[in-house]
């Protein structure tokens, strides 16, 4: 090696050694270190509680006190200042909410104690929060001596999640579905429609809404920017699902109001211009980047009420996460289907569903009719279905590029029931065609005849050719949406190789107002060899069939 490249190398170990040296400063000189935190400091903390103005409000700290989290440590403050004491103190929205000591970010408001002091919150170190930007070191741990808190005495400071354009009925479903996570749905029954087009960047202390549904209706948490860095901002002190990395809808949110509330007061608060993407959910709060957009699912749902000749068409774009999109989808087409028809109860629902999917070929089609006491949630049973298959597969991670729901509704009881198998020649032989009927008797109507052929091969064995038809309808009772429960449905899918072939098997399978013959016929190749096939015949109508009924035919010896 000549001295050439040896100076090379010697001047390019300086200029990282002055870039390490140079971040390591700036890094002093913006945070204040969890070392260094001692009871009775004070500070300034930083969020919005109306409209888009961050205010601030007065910190003091009081402990650092040990995490429920392996090492990681929090700091226990209290909070004053008149715009918490108009909010009635520590609101769930303000998690994320900036709080500096000295000029410099200590860290972010996370968790509080519910039922308890409202002006007392807990602050996730900023160290802790780092480690979601890129090439960050670990924290430097507090050395002093720690407080310890019960792991079930504070919790996170729930983030408010803002439901609009939805019915009752169907924010109960959506409430359901976030029960596993750390959020609090709150009812927004009005829409106010005042987003900004164009896009904005946030900065510590401005409200953030991270949306996972937005159209018609929309799912919106509402927390707090924590800090800025390049296109980057950190945000909420705890996780929102905590689902690592994700690609959620980031908007700047316009605070309405807080309410004051004895458990916990929350804000409340609407998307009001986009500012970027969440892409890490994480213990410690969620990564964000400015200018960039999440790929959303596209939903429409067109409702015909057949009894008042009225029509509705609502659309909803939902976050491609396949651990969530399946109840945010059936939330919403449940509730367009509620607010169509207005009203809850039974009837007869025709159920087209086309669904288009990235990297297979397209568009999937399945029609079917359904009848149900509860016919909104009845009808959505192949959805369900479908949902499930796409997001439980064992074959690959599906990317669902749109869905497409067109359903007519009548109260009228479109239902069958199977009475049995008719034919005017109950002895036949082989090689024959044989017309059968089967016979339903329609809810408080008409019997009908349903014709069937079957033609016997030359070499089906003599004997008792057992016949069945039957439908596969269930008319199961519902549970009511929002109960918690989700809906046991069997499934008529079989076992497949391969995701196309499940994809295949769904949108061919047998439909409810089919009616299925069913026979099995044992054919002879002489002495030692026979064979037996299982046959099965479709027929469709106009109603959701039931029930079952049974025929022998006598297959006679050829002569």
């Amino acid at each position: 090696m000549n001295w050439i490249k040896l100076r090379i190398i010697f001047l390019n170990l300086i200029i990282i050694f002055a870039m390490s040296a140079a971040s390591l400063s700036l890094a002093q000189e913006k945070f204040f270190e969890l070392e260094k935190v001692k009871p009775g400091m004070n500070g300034k903390g930083y969020s919005v509680f109306s409209g888009t103005k961050i205010d601030n409000f007065d910190v003091q700290v009081l402990a650092v006190v040990e995490g429920d989290v392996g090492r990681d440590k929090l700091i226990l403050v209290k909070l004053s200042g008149k715009h918490l004491e108009q909010s009635g103190g520590l609101a769930a929205g303000m998690s994320g909410s900036p709080v500096y000591i000295r000029g410099k970010l200590l860290g972010a408001i996370s968790y509080g104690f519910e039922n308890a002091d409202s002006y007392l919150a807990l602050v996730t170190p900023i160290e802790n929060m780092l480690r979601m930007l890129p090439i960050r070191k670990q924290s430097v741990y507090y050395k002093g001596g720690l407080y310890k808190f019960r792991r079930d005495s504070f919790r996170p400071v729930v983030s408010p999640v803002i439901v609009t354009g939805m019915g009752k009925r169907g924010f109960d479903t959506l409430s359901a579905a976030l029960e596993p996570y750390p959020l609090q749905p709150v009812f927004f029954g009005g829409r106010k429609s005042r987003e900004i087009p164009g896009f904005v960047r946030l900065e510590p202390g401005s409200a953030v809404a991270v949306q996972v549904v937005s159209g018609d209706y929309q799912v919106s948490a509402i927390g707090t920017v924590t800090m800025v860095e390049g296109d980057n901002f950190l945000a909420f002190g705890h996780s929102f699902t905590n689902r690592g990395k994700v690609d959620y809808l980031a908007y700047q949110a316009e605070i309405l109001h807080t309410i004051k509330s004895q458990v916990m007061s929350f804000k409340i608060g609407l998307p009001l211009q986009k500012s970027g993407r969440i892409v890490e959910d994480r213990q410690n709060g969620i990564l964000g980047r400015f200018g960039e957009f999440p790929r959303l699912i596209p939903v429409m749902v067109n409702v015909k009420d057949l009894d008042r000749n009225l029509s509705r068409t609502s659309s909803f774009q939902v976050i491609d996460n396949e651990q969530m999109y399946r109840d945010l989808i059936i939330a919403g087409v449940t509730d367009g289907i509620d607010q169509a028809i207005n009203r809850v109860g039974s009837g007869t629902a025709l159920v087209k569903i086309q669904v288009e999917l990235d990297n297979i070929s397209g568009p999937f089609h399945r029609e079917n009719l359904f009848y149900g006491k509860d016919i909104a949630v009845s009808s959505l049973h192949d959805l369900r279905e479908l949902l499930d298959l796409l997001t439980t597969n064992e074959f690959s991670q599906v990317a669902l590029k749109s869905i497409e729901v067109n359903i007519e509704v009548q109260e009228k009881r479109r239902t069958a029931r199977i009475l049995k198998i008719e034919t005017t020649r109950p002895k036949v032989r082989p090689g024959e065609k044989v017309k059968l009927r089967a016979v339903i008797q329609t809810f408080r109507g008409e019997k009908l005849a349903i014709p069937f052929e079957i033609e016997l091969p030359n070499n089906i064995e003599s004997g008792k050719l057992t016949l069945t038809a039957h439908g596969s309808s269930t008319f199961i009772t519902e549970p009511e949406a929002g109960d918690g429960k989700k809906s046991e449905f069997k499934s008529g899918i079989k076992q497949a190789d391969s995701l196309e072939e499940s994809l295949q098997d769904f949108f061919t399978g047998v439909k409810n107002n089919q009616i299925i013959m069913e026979y099995q016929i044992k054919e002879s190749y002489g002495l030692d060899k026979k064979e037996i096939k299982d046959i099965k015949l479709k027929s469709d109508t106009l109603y959701c069939i039931h029930d079952e009924a049974q025929f022998d035919l006598e297959i006679e010896k050829n002569p």
